[in-house]
């Protein structure tokens, strides 16, 4: 392994310990199953939008979040974007 990838594990090592102190677990989009909710993260921080995780939209090749505030409004996440779960709303 090369040093920016050893640097790169350990600060996703460390922000994952982090996130279960306060509440919440880091994951990839992908591993949240259908209907289950997550929040963005912004600067390792979750944002105060729940969403519900919806299908996987082939067209734009990417997973879909539904606002769980308001039913007309939804993202599209990239794979491999990092979202909070497991956390009290």
């Amino acid at each position: 392994m090369k040093n920016a990838e050893i640097k790169n594990t350990l600060s996703q090592i460390s922000s994952s310990l982090e996130a279960l102190e306060k509440g919440f677990q880091i994951v990839k989009i992908e591993e949240v199953k259908k209907g289950d909710f997550f929040k963005r993260l912004r600067k390792g921080e979750p944002s105060s939008k729940v969403y519900a995780k919806g299908g996987f939209d082939r067209f734009e090749k990417k997973y879909i979040g539904e606002d769980w505030d308001d039913i007309s409004r939804e993202i599209y996440l990239k794979k491999g974007t990092l979202v909070a779960v497991g956390f009290d709303f």
